[in-house]
């Protein structure tokens, strides 16, 4: 594939995705999904706001405007990130407030305990004696992402422990995070070491990772039904009640 083939490709996905970010959030407020997902809606309707602003000051500012716009633009993607994986926790929880608060305070600590572990292994790859001091700047974004790929692993493991069904949209929601989270870490690695002179072709590559992490989304936002609500007392009630019997025997 020729150069100029590559920045054709480059372009298509740079805008698709993001267009379609709109058709996401279009059928989610359709089928009332919003009302469930805020958060999640949030962040479409931010990304893509977002996006038009990048795009459209990619010829008319200075390259170094442009570069702290998308550095603090990544940085709120990141931070909207962590709250969807908090909606997703809760979710499971349905209407359970008291069991919903307590999970939010162990989260917040887990998710202090997996930055600062991320931010440990990406210092140690972008400070290495391989390529010394690569990517300042960004490195901290990737140390969220590697947060961020720990806490959609525990999505999946938090369902399997109440003993629930994970709903579809939240399986799609979770699975398109990761996909993205993961490239990201991928990509970082690869810039850092011997595949620094292909960087257009990483970039593709982790575009079209996130390309297809939208269809996914949209794919299981039209898979989802209306109103979507999973019923979560029965399973979690018993726990209850097996949590409460184990705690009066042990008394």
């Amino acid at each position: 594939m020729s150069y100029q083939h590559l920045i054709w490709l480059y372009r298509y996905l740079w805008i698709a995705p993001h267009v379609l970010l709109l058709a996401v959030a279009a059928v989610m407020f359709r089928k009332k999904l919003h009302k469930q997902y805020p958060v999640f809606f949030s962040y479409l309707v931010f990304e893509s706001i977002e996006f038009g602003a990048v795009f459209a000051m990619t010829q008319r500012v200075p390259l170094s405007l442009y570069v702290k716009v998308d550095f603090f633009g990544r940085i709120a993607d990141a931070t909207l990130s962590f709250a969807i994986v908090q909606e997703l926790f809760s979710a499971a929880l349905g209407s359970l407030d008291s069991m919903r608060k307590q999970m939010s305070h162990l989260l917040r600590w887990v998710t202090v305990a997996l930055v600062l572990l991320g931010s440990l292994c990406i210092w140690a790859l972008c400070y290495s004696r391989l390529n010394p001091a690569a990517f300042p700047d960004y490195w901290s974004i990737e140390a969220l992402r590697a947060a961020q790929c720990g806490l959609l692993f525990l999505v999946f493991l938090w369902h399997r422990f109440l003993g629930v069904r994970m709903p579809l949209f939240s399986f799609g929601v979770a699975f398109g995070m990761a996909l993205v989270a993961a490239l990201d870490l991928l990509t970082l690695a690869f810039k850092t070491s011997i595949m620094l002179p292909h960087g257009l072709s990483i970039d593709i590559l982790n575009m079209a990772t996130y390309h297809a992490a939208v269809v996914c989304w949209f794919c299981f936002a039209l898979a989802a039904k209306k109103n979507v609500a999973s019923d979560l007392r029965p399973p979690l009630t018993q726990y209850r009640e097996r949590a409460a019997e184990l705690a009066r025997v042990a008394r």
